[in-house]
């Protein structure tokens, strides 16, 4: 039974150290294992959960659930979105956005330079991209996925779509995907 208490009070030690500050169960552990205390994971685990600063103040991590995306070859679906770079405008010529496009599976982006989003220079951005889609992968994509911003739901935009057969859909969420947030982070 002594042998319990001393685990205890050396994890206490080591827990309310202010040197060390409060630890992650896995920090706790390896700490008392350097400092000769014979106590296993679990031990340190239960211990660390039964203290009442581990459970009022620990950080508890959110995961975003997203819509999965299924596609079958490659090729065959693309997302745009536009990233704004109205901050660094005046070192780029006066263009204020990018349209990036990622193709699904590969992972492969493509990048268009456009100055304002009205209907005719988003077409003629869009067409560029799709263009560029071609040139690479060898055929147009059978789908296109963007957010439900005015600059892609126009008349342009949904012709040029129409004559290549390209069907459109907007994923209705306010959260980005992780391949766009690690791509677009400046």
């Amino acid at each position: 039974m002594d042998n319990d208490i001393m685990k205890e009070q050396g994890l206490r030690d080591i827990y309310y150290n202010p040197k060390t500050g409060f630890q992650t169960p896995e920090k706790l552990y390896l700490r008392a294992i350097s400092d000769g205390l014979e106590v296993t994971k679990a031990q340190a685990r239960k211990w660390i959960k039964e203290q009442d600063t581990y459970t009022r103040y620990r950080q508890v991590l959110e995961r975003h659930k997203f819509r999965q995306t299924f596609v079958q070859t490659l090729g065959e679906q693309l997302q745009m979105d536009l990233v704004d770079m109205t901050k660094y405008d005046d070192k780029n010529k006066g263009y204020r956005l990018i349209l990036k496009s990622i193709e699904i599976l590969s992972r492969y982006a493509f990048t268009v330079s456009v100055h304002r989003k009205n209907a005719s220079i988003m077409n003629e951005a869009v067409s560029n991209c799709l263009e560029q889609f071609k040139n690479h992968f060898g055929k147009y994509p059978k789908l296109v996925q963007f957010d439900k911003g005015t600059e892609f739901y126009n008349k342009e935009v949904k012709s040029l779509l129409n004559k290549h057969n390209i069907e459109f859909f907007s994923a209705y969420s306010d959260k980005r995907p992780r391949l766009w947030k690690g791509s677009t982070e400046h």
